[in-house]
């Protein structure tokens, strides 16, 4: 490290700036920064009889501490040091102090140079859950002055796209802080029916407005009493009947004609065909019907495996030279058909089994799906 910082002291720069950030997750004092390097010191010293290195090295390794001194002290906010103790608390009253517009800034990034922290993926990493919940429960809370509402959801999904997988693989026990706090109930009732905000555009699409990846993680995940909660079934139900039902449909459809093709093929004209001698119509029948099958079945592979070759040509992480004659991987792969209707079809049979419990729901609730273009529908 000593040696870098005069080969390519940027870099380095860099390095230790985003070092130093997860020091301050570690509560490191920075008063033993200078004994450390003093120690370091005294042992080159008794390595080397040349004052030139002695003299370089102490230079290095000093503007090593004072970057890393530097970076804890405007990386230890309040916030980190409540992080660090584990205790909610001490993070409410961390947050408190903070303005509405500014407490999501507070708890999601911290900054130093060119680099970032985020207090919130920090304490799930050092276990301090206590911590994570009520920061979650904190971003998640509508508040409102005279002029603006604020709510972090947006903030929280820009910041961590892949919150939903990070909470599978590492806080399952915050998933249903998250998926709680994504619905809002009014506490006033007019004519039999109470007004619910689902706010799940997040969990439909992601930043670049395409398919979000939210339901393959819930799914991989596999629990049930996640994938039965109200927001995931509301919004597992709205891709289903908006839009992937509709290929479903299709492909079915399209194995049904071809299964029908068949069975004519196979079953019912060589059937007609054990009575008489085969007769000029019969064979006929029989040829075109062999050739729906084997052109209907050969185009619909064909025309996949071309669009996996196309698209692995064009990403360029496909092809191995070495294992596949330069061919994709998915040429060698069997193929499965569509996933999304896979994982589709998995959630109907779950809704199927009627595991859904709707007990905390009012009977007459009615649901306004805040979506792009689509508030209050």
């Amino acid at each position: 490290m000593t040696v870098e910082m005069y080969k390519n002291p940027k870099s380095m720069v860099e390095d230790l700036s985003a070092l130093g950030l997860r020091h301050v997750g570690y509560a490191i004092p920075t008063e033993l920064f200078a004994p450390f390097v003093s120690s370091a010191v005294d042992v080159v010293r008794t390595m080397t009889s040349d004052e030139s290195a002695e003299t370089g090295f102490r230079w290095s390794l000093t503007l090593v501490a004072k970057i890393l001194v530097r970076t804890i002290l405007e990386g230890s906010t309040i916030v980190m040091k409540a992080v660090n103790t584990n205790s909610e608390k001490a993070l409410k009253k961390a947050i408190s102090v903070a303005p509405r517009g500014r407490r999501a800034t507070d708890l999601l990034n911290i900054t130093v140079g060119s680099q970032s922290i985020s207090p919130f993926y920090w304490s799930i990493e050092s276990g301090s859950l206590i911590c994570a919940k009520a920061m979650l429960q904190d971003l998640l809370t509508i508040r409102a002055d005279r002029d603006l509402y604020y709510y972090g959801c947006d903030a929280l999904f820009t910041r961590h796209p892949e919150l939903i997988h990070r909470l599978c693989a590492d806080a399952p026990s915050l998933l249903p802080v998250v998926l709680d706090h994504l619905v809002w109930r009014s506490r006033l009732t007019v004519g039999g029916y109470r007004r619910t905000n689902y706010y799940v555009k997040h969990l439909v699409q992601d930043q670049d407005e395409n398919f979000s990846q939210a339901l393959e993680w819930l799914s991989d995940f596999g629990e049930p009493k996640i994938i039965c909660h109200p927001v995931v079934v509301l919004f597992v139900d709205m891709i289903w009947f908006h839009l992937a039902m509709y290929s479903f449909l299709v492909g079915r459809i399209y194995f049904l004609f071809m299964l029908c093709l068949f069975i004519t093929s196979q079953a019912i004209i060589p059937r007609l065909q054990a009575d008489h001698a085969p007769t000029r119509e019969e064979n006929i029948a029989l040829f075109v019907c062999r050739c729906m099958i084997y052109l209907g079945s050969m185009l619909k592979i064909f025309y996949s495996d071309l669009a996996q070759l196309t698209f692995a040509s064009q990403s360029g992480s496909g092809p191995d030279s070495h294992a596949r004659g330069g061919l994709p991987e998915s040429l060698f792969r069997e193929v499965p058909g569509d996933s999304r209707a896979d994982i589709f079809d998995q959630f109907s049979r779950v809704r199927q089994l009627d595991l859904v419990d709707h007990s905390d729901f009012d009977v007459h609730t009615r649901a306004y799906l805040l979506l792009p273009g689509h508030a209050g529908v």
